[in-house]
C-alpha cells in the first residue's frame, strides 16, 4: 500500500481517502515508516514522502483520542525488519 501512496503522486487530498480506508494496524505501519521530522530533515525526501508523512499525521490527528492512543502504542512496538530478514523471510513464503 506503502508504494502505491507514494509512487502514484497522490494529491493530499486523495491520500486522505485512502487512509480513511485503512484500519488501525495499516495506520501505525504508515506512521511508525513515516515519523514527523524537523523541517531539515524533510528536505531530504522526495515531494511524495514529505506529503505522504504529512497527510498520516494530520489523519492520526484528526482522530478520536482513543484511536489516536492505539494507533501511537502500536507504531511504538513495531520493530524494523532489517532488509536481511525481510528477503530471508519471503524466500520462505514463496
Amino acid at each position: 500500500m506503502e508504494d502505491v501512496l507514494l509512487d502514484a503522486e497522490l494529491i493530499s487530498e486523495e491520500i486522505r481517502i485512502i487512509l480513511s480506508e485503512l484500519g488501525l494496524p495499516e495506520i501505525a505501519v504508515l506512521l511508525k515508516k513515516h515519523p514527523l521530522m524537523p523541517d531539515i530533515d524533510m528536505v531530504d525526501l522526495r515531494e511524495s514522502e514529505q506529503i505522504l508523512t504529512k497527510c498520516v499525521h494530520d489523519f492520526v490527528s484528526t482522530l478520536p483520542q482513543e484511536q489516536q492512543k492505539l494507533i501511537e502504542h502500536a507504531s511504538k512496538a513495531i520493530r524494523p525488519i532489517h532488509q536481511d530478514c525481510a528477503h530471508h523471510f519471503r524466500k520462505q513464503l514463496f
